[in-house]
C-alpha cells in the first residue's frame, strides 16, 4: 500500500473512515527519530508518536507529545495546572506549520504511556500511565467515571473499540506471583475482556467513580496479548 518505508513502523491505528495512519522511527547512530504518517495520501510530520490515535477523521492526537500550562490560583490558593496535548491537521503538509500549531485539553497524566480510544461522541477513553489499572471515560481533560476498574495487581495492556462504539475489547494482565530465581518476571495471568458501552454512549456521565458498565471476561491464559483489532 506505501511501498517500502524506512526502518520500524511501531503503531498503526485507522480513522472510523477507514484512513490509516502510522507511527515511524528511523535510528541515526545514537538518535532516533519518529515521524508520524497517513495513506491516501501518503504525508508525514516529524512528531512524538507513542499512542497515536484518531481523534476525528482529519485530526491526529499524540498524547506524548504534552504541555503544562500554569494559570491562575483556585479557591484554596493552589495554582491550576492545564495539561494541552499535540495535534496534527493531516489535511496540510508538514511544510505548513499550521499542520502542528494546535494543541487540545488533555487530562494529566506521563506523556506517552497512554493508551487512547476516541468515542464517535467527541470524548475518550483513556488509560493513563504504563501501570494504568482502570480505563477513564474523559470529555476533554476532566474525568466522568471508570468504565472498567481492575483489581489489584492489575493492569490494562491495550484496548480497541468496536466499529459501532457499542463495546470494548481491553487487554489485561495480573501478576499472581512477584519474581524470583525461577521466574525472574514473576508469573502473570492474562485476560481479554469485553465492555458493554452502551449505557453511556452519547450521555452525560459525571464523576470518578466505577460506572458499573456491563463485562464479560471472553478468554483467560497464559499468553501476554498485545495490540488489539475488531
Amino acid at each position: 500500500m506505501t511501498g517500502k518505508l524506512r526502518e520500524a513502523i511501531t503503531r498503526i491505528t485507522v480513522s472510523p473512515e477507514g484512513r490509516i495512519a502510522y507511527a515511524r522511527e528511523v535510528a541515526k547512530g545514537h538518535d532516533t527519530s519518529s515521524f508520524a504518517g497517513v495513506l491516501d495520501p501518503g504525508r508525514e510530520w516529524p512528531a512524538r508518536t507513542r499512542g497515536l490515535y484518531w481523534r476525528d477523521a482529519h485530526t491526529l492526537g499524540l498524547p506524548e507529545d504534552v504541555l503544562h500550562e500554569t494559570g491562575a490560583r483556585d479557591s484554596a490558593g493552589q495554582l491550576t495546572v492545564t495539561t494541552r496535548e499535540a495535534v496534527i491537521d493531516v489535511r496540510l503538509p508538514a511544510a505548513d506549520p499550521r499542520a502542528t500549531s494546535e494543541r487540545v485539553a488533555a487530562p494529566r497524566g506521563l506523556p506517552g504511556y497512554d493508551r487512547v480510544v476516541p468515542l464517535p461522541d467527541g470524548r475518550t477513553l483513556r488509560a493513563l500511565g504504563s501501570e494504568a489499572a482502570k480505563v477513564t471515560v474523559h470529555d476533554g481533560d476532566r474525568p466522568m467515571g471508570a468504565a472498567l476498574t481492575l483489581g489489584g495487581g492489575g493492569r490494562i495492556e491495550s484496548m480497541a473499540l468496536a466499529p459501532g462504539g457499542d463495546h470494548l475489547l481491553v487487554s489485561t494482565s495480573v501478576q499472581v506471583s512477584p519474581p524470583s530465581e525461577e521466574s525472574p518476571s514473576g508469573t502473570s495471568t492474562y485476560e481479554l475482556v469485553r465492555v458493554d458501552l452502551r449505557p453511556v454512549t452519547g450521555r452525560a456521565v459525571t464523576g470518578e467513580g466505577d460506572l458499573g458498565l456491563p463485562r464479560t471476561v471472553v478468554w483467560r491464559g497464559s499468553e501476554h496479548v498485545g495490540e488489539l483489532a475488531w
